[in-house]
């Protein structure tokens, strides 16, 4: 019971057994268990029985127990749990005190919320209703090595190769040679192709937002991608800076337990005062050992070592104008097999190790591996406010990608079929565009339509020394390009249009792309791969592509919360240089160039 002269004080029993209990040393919450057996019922008596079990003081008011029930105890427990278990569901936990126990509000668990990655663009047409998109928030979240194993969350990417840094490509609806999926950084196609590699060197930390455009729908892009598009951009100024600053600085670490690698960023961003420029400064480093398999063996050579920085700055020369200029690079290098997509490489002999030594012998299958990765992009901007019909943009990007492979001089001198012992690979991309978009209406209908003109070069440097031919002329005493992995460039002209006329909550998007491509090769140093003698067909002159690419597409926003979105579109590609351009000598079967090859076409609808 419950006398005036306690307050709200409850006693388990009687007030000598009150007394009784205070006297002597109050249990803590690591007592020993003991036995109970309380029924179901009014909270009220069940906790005065425990209590009086317990032989403890507990503290609360009539209010905080009125209208509850209790499930009761059975069982063995101590006095800890014994309180968790019979206030299960009533809000209320027993926190101890220096004289016994009081009834408090419990805490609530914090909730763990775990975002979704977004997948969905936007729903404006056809094309970005079917686009994936990560935003810097998602990037952020799944700290990928690489921007492969940060795709591989999206439905419908996939990457394959190794985790090797530099062995990963990416694979778009089943297709995922670099020519059937097209990477583009702050408007700079990325074209690398060399033989077993990886094709994307991106470092994930300096991007902001990535786009995932599956099949061949997306006009702006042409000749290939079939598989897709993937369309990266970097990190601004404006996405660091809090609301209100105008300069700030970043420092960060993390770990990745795995590979124990460590990745070490900072960067320093600010605005003007006026708001009429911003820049950043961005720098990353990753460095790791070999990965570790779930088997708990490592993965040999695949350690990372790659330092990457982005400088990048927006001037907004007025209200409707702003120029846009970036530069990126990354640089890396370690020992590695050649074919950094390839699994496991096997170990040298142990004769070979009794000979050379444990890391001479390994090195001897290895190469050292220099590369670096280089992107420049301007983009300027027109937009007036009350001119509708006018938003003008003209971007020009320039992107490198190089490797410089060496091997030991104690290596074998008979890697033709690999690059030899030493070769050095540049891919240069440089593209130009320039598009308008207008929107109008015509009657009932709303027209976003879309015109561009584009212009992009793509040229690729080889060259291997093979010295277990260098005293002989036909191989030019060991330099020349490899016969499968031919130099040369390609030079496409496009141009595009595309109106996305909506009516109500459906959308049509008709469009259509033109493109001229002109193949180049460049002659083989050797003259075993470039015969002068007509029969021997090594013949590396031009040879020009063209064709049309149309597309429809239609989305319709049946409810707030539902789209309805199909896309059918057919396209073509022309074949790149190692396709038209690779030899063998005059004295084999097939010595000659391809330069009959016909175009690749597809027809794609989803």
């Amino acid at each position: 019971m419950v006398s005036p002269a306690c307050g709200l004080l409850v006693f388990a029993t009687c007030a000598t057994a009150v007394f009784s209990a205070q006297a002597q040393p109050q249990p803590t919450q690591q007592a020993d268990v003991q036995t109970f057996a309380i029924p179901a019922g009014d909270l009220t008596p069940a906790l005065q029985s425990l209590a009086s079990s317990a032989r403890v003081i507990l503290t609360f008011t009539p209010e905080q127990t009125r209208g509850k029930r209790s499930a009761g105890l059975q069982g063995r427990y101590g006095l800890s749990e014994a309180f968790s278990r019979l206030l299960a569901g009533s809000g209320l936990s027993a926190r101890q005190t220096a004289n016994g126990y009081r009834l408090v509000a419990a805490e609530p668990l914090e909730e763990l919320v775990i975002p979704e990655l977004s997948v969905v663009s936007g729903l404006s047409d056809s094309v970005s209703a079917g686009r994936s998109t990560l935003n810097q928030e998602d990037i952020a979240r799944v700290q990928a090595d690489n921007v492969a194993s940060l795709l591989d969350r999206l439905p419908g990417v996939s990457m394959a190769g190794s985790p090797r840094p530099g062995g990963q490509s990416l694979n778009i609806w089943g297709m995922g040679d670099m020519e059937d999926v097209n990477v583009v950084l702050d408007g700079a196609p990325k074209g690398f192709e060399k033989y077993r590699q990886g094709s994307v060197f991106i470092e994930p930390e300096l991007l902001k937002r990535v786009d995932v455009d599956k099949g061949p729908h997306n006009l702006l892009n042409g000749n290939g991608g079939f598989g897709g598009t993937i369309t990266m951009e970097t990190k601004d100024a404006g996405d660091m800076l809090e609301p209100g600053e105008n300069f700030g600085g970043l420092l960060k670490y993390s770990y990745h337990t795995n590979d124990r690698q460590g990745i070490y960023s900072g960067a320093l961003y600010g605005r003007t005062e006026e708001g009429f420029a911003d820049g950043l400064v961005y720098f990353s480093k990753r460095d790791g050992g070999n990965i570790k398999r779930p088997d708990g063996t490592r993965f040999a050579y695949s350690s990372n070592d790659q330092a990457s920085w982005l400088v990048k700055s927006n001037l907004y020369l007025t209200d409707a104008q702003t120029l846009t200029l970036s530069a990126m690079r990354s640089e890396s290098d370690g020992w590695q097999p050649f074919a950094a997509k390839r699994d496991d490489i096997s170990a040298p002999s142990q004769a070979d190790i009794d000979r050379y030594g444990r890391d001479e012998a390994w090195r001897r299958i290895l190469v050292y591996r220099d590369q670096v990765d280089t992107n420049y992009s301007v983009k300027w901007n027109l937009a007036p406010e009350e001119q509708p019909l006018l938003n003008l943009t003209v971007s020009y990007a320039h992107s490198k990608t190089e490797q410089h492979d060496k091997r030991p001089d104690s290596a074998s001198q008979y890697y033709l079929g690999s690059l030899g012992n030493e070769s050095w690979v540049s891919y240069v991309d440089r593209q130009l565009d320039m598009n308008n978009e207008s929107r109008f209406s015509s009657g009932p209908l709303d027209h976003k339509l879309l015109f561009g003109v584009r212009w992009h070069k793509h040229k690729r440097d080889t060259l291997m020394y093979y010295p277990a031919q260098k005293n002989s002329a036909s191989y030019n005493y060991g330099y020349f390009q490899p016969y499968y992995m031919p130099a040369g460039e390609q030079e496409t002209r496009s141009a595009y249009l595309q109106d996305a006329v909506s009516y109500g909550s459906l959308t049509v998007t008709p469009g259509v792309r033109f493109d001229h491509v002109t193949n180049t090769g460049q002659p083989n140093r050797a003259p075993r791969y470039n015969d002068s003698d007509p029969a021997a067909g090594h013949d590396y002159s031009s040879v020009t592509y063209t064709g049309w690419s149309p597309h429809l597409g239609a989305i319709w926003k049946a409810t707030p919360n539902l789209s309805l979105f199909a896309d059918v579109s057919r396209t073509w590609r022309a074949p790149v240089i190692d396709e038209q351009y690779e030899v063998q000598s005059a004295s084999s079967n097939v010595p000659g160039t391809s330069r009959n090859l016909k175009v690749e076409r597809i027809t794609g609808s989803g």
